[in-house]
């Protein structure tokens, strides 16, 4: 069980070692027919009839799948395919956690015989198998849940490798387990190798980063005699033994399944996108390999088949190759070209005659594009508008792509608001490491201005004038003046305007640019105030037109003057002597009335004056 001091500890000791570790990466994509032939065989074997029992899932067993990144992990094993008495997609988690997960899979008959109680959630994969030479081997790992607390108990997860078939030894295999202790005729078994015993086969996980099994196995070799070209049984299985928790796994090496005889394996290489080998992106490399190096040169013939064309879709390849002098292998890679040919998934087949048959290896190759990545459109902002986004489309290649900005944008979409023309570069870089670089301009427009002058001030009635002294950034402009009251507003477009006020007051004046499209930039609003001064007042004197009638001959000497009435009744008008005869004297009824009555002292020429003033205007 996982106790709470257990728990502590492990994750702190995960933490520590987050920095070392990395993560097992689970693809359940493929089937367990395809997961025996392109990941577990090596060669040296031919296999058929391959078959898998487990609980169901929506897109095959949940129970088995292809693992691979193995190397950032403590597992010993790059790649290859786990089996799980729970959900494989449970295992890549750091040992502090727990994975105990009924499947409510049927059990086994042959691990409930060997485990001595009820087996539970049984992932059995088994299949047919002639062998081309006489060992037969793989590596694996074993791992549970139940170390390190039911080790010596009788909860013992059950797992084994039966093989059926002839034994070079006399008779014949039947459910034959040949996962051994080794040097020793004993199981492996969660009570055999402990921490206790067999200890150097033995990882304590407890603490481990990456793999959720608290205990598990350094990588063991299965091993059997066998007798060549006969047809043999292997039956793959693990179970939970005593009740359908504390589940348990088994990791199979990937090409590590065959015998000595002279093999043929693929490794792609980018695994992480797929088994195939990619157009222009990745390659697949070819090995073959003998069971021990080789005294003097052999030189490996094979054939070749499938779809593709030798030369065409990938460089030529020869029909042979050699395996020097002490070594066990060689091997060649090819690099598909990019031909930009829509031909779906097309084959690569080598056989290799082996005495007792062939072996033959597929070599998948897939389409691929070129690389394009598209911007959204240019675009044209003003000066001071709000940030604009651009967005990059990339098309072709392979996924995931990752994005790199000019201005350090690391999406698929970047925000700006430069100041000036600008033009921001995006490279778009795919799974194969190819990358497409394009562009996107902003065009910065200058604001317009809207500054202007204007005539101040200025008296009721009389002429004000505003003229436009800014910058419309071209021809086109678009002017949004204001006058407010004014009245005989004349002009257009810039101007110059010309305009009078019927009342005195401070009016304001406003006019807005708006630039030429397609920029269309709108400037701040400037204002301008007129100032208008009433009629009559210091700053506006209107003069006075004074009458003083017509002459006059009088018999008497007392007359009444004629002179006109002021335009307006606040003129004050005011009678004077200019000239008199000797001795005379005038006296006016009233001085300051134009039409006032005034009696002379003695006949004569006299001239009178009549003198208007209007306030400090005269």
């Amino acid at each position: 069980m996982k106790t709470i001091f257990g728990f502590i500890l492990s994750v702190v000791l995960f933490l520590g070692a987050t920095s070392a570790f990395g993560q097992l990466m689970i693809d359940q994509s493929q089937t367990p027919q395809q997961l025996v032939q392109t990941v577990l065989v090596s060669g040296g074997v031919t296999v058929s009839n391959i078959t898998f029992t487990g609980a169901s899932g929506s897109t095959g067993s949940p129970m088995i799948a292809r693992f691979y990144n193995g190397n950032t992990t403590n597992l010993g094993i790059v790649e290859g395919i786990a089996l799980c008495t729970g959900n494989v997609t449970g295992i890549p988690a750091p040992g502090s956690t727990f994975l105990s997960q009924d499947m409510g899979a049927a059990g086994d008959a042959t691990l409930q015989s060997i485990g001595g109680s009820t087996s539970y959630d049984a992932a059995v994969l088994q299949f047919d198998f002639i062998p081309l030479d006489n060992t037969l081997s793989f590596d694996y790992v074993f791992g549970s849940e139940e170390y390190p607390e039911w080790v010596g108990s009788s909860y013992n997860d059950a797992f084994g490798f039966f093989i059926t078939g002839p034994n070079p030894a006399g008779g014949n295999y039947t459910n034959y387990n040949i996962a051994r202790i080794p040097g020793t005729t004993t199981p492996v078994t969660i009570n055999n190798v402990n921490a206790g015993s067999y200890s150097q086969y033995f990882v304590d996980n407890q603490s481990g980063g990456t793999i959720v099994f608290d205990g598990f196995t350094t990588v063991l070799t299965a091993l059997a005699d066998v007798v060549p070209c006969q047809q043999y049984h292997i039956k793959i299985a693990i179970s939970d033994i005593g009740d359908g928790i504390y589940d348990s796994g088994v990791f199979l090496k990937a090409n590590s399944f065959g015998t000595d005889a002279v093999s043929m394996a693929v490794h792609y290489t980018n695994p992480a996108l797929g088994l195939s080998a990619i157009e222009g992106c990745s390659g697949a490399l070819i090995a073959f390999t003998t069971g021990s190096a080789v005294s003097s040169p052999l030189t490996i013939n094979f054939t070749i088949s499938g779809t593709t064309t030798n030369g065409t879709d990938f460089p030529t390849i020869p029909g042979s190759i050699t395996i020097p002098t002490g070594s066990d292998s060689a091997s060649f890679t090819i690099y598909p070209f990019l031909d930009g040919i829509p031909e779906g998934t097309e084959t690569l087949i080598l056989t290799v005659n082996l005495g007792c048959g062939t072996q033959d290896i597929t070599i998948n190759i897939s389409d691929n594009t070129q690389l394009t990545a598209a911007t959204s459109t240019d675009q044209q902002i003003c000066v001071g508008a709000p940030p604009v986004n651009f967005t990059v489309t990339p098309s072709g290649g392979q996924s995931p792509y990752t994005y790199l900005w000019s201005n350090g944008g690391t999406g698929t979409s970047i925000s700006v608001s430069p100041t000036q023309t600008t033009t921001y570069y995006v490279t778009v870089t795919d799974a194969c490491g190819a990358t497409s670089v394009d562009n996107a301009n902003v065009l910065v427009n200058p604001l317009p201005t809207s500054d202007f002058t204007v005539i101040t001030p200025i008296c009721v009635g009389d002429p004000s004038g505003a003229t436009y002294t800014g910058n419309p950034q071209g021809t086109g402009a678009n002017y949004q003046w204001n006058f407010g009251s004014a009245v005989n507003v004349v002009g257009s477009g810039a101007g110059p305007y010309t305009f009078t006020y019927a009342t005195a007051g401070t009016y304001p004046i406003t006019l807005t640019v708006t630039s030429p499209p397609p920029a269309s930039c709108v400037s701040t609003v400037t204002t301008q105030y007129v100032q208008v001064y009433p009629l009559g007042t210091s700053n506006c004197c209107e003069m006075p037109t004074p009458e003083a009638g017509n002459p006059q001959t009088l018999c008497g000497l007392t007359a009444v003057m004629t002179a006109d009435a002021p335009d307006y009744p606040a003129y004050v008008g005011t009678w004077s002597v200019v000239s008199a005869p000797a001795g005379g004297i005038a006296n006016f009824t009233d001085v300051h009335y134009n039409g006032s009555p005034v009696t002379v002292t003695v006949p004569g020429s006299y001239t009178f004056q009549w003198h208007e003033v209007n306030g400090s205007c005269t």
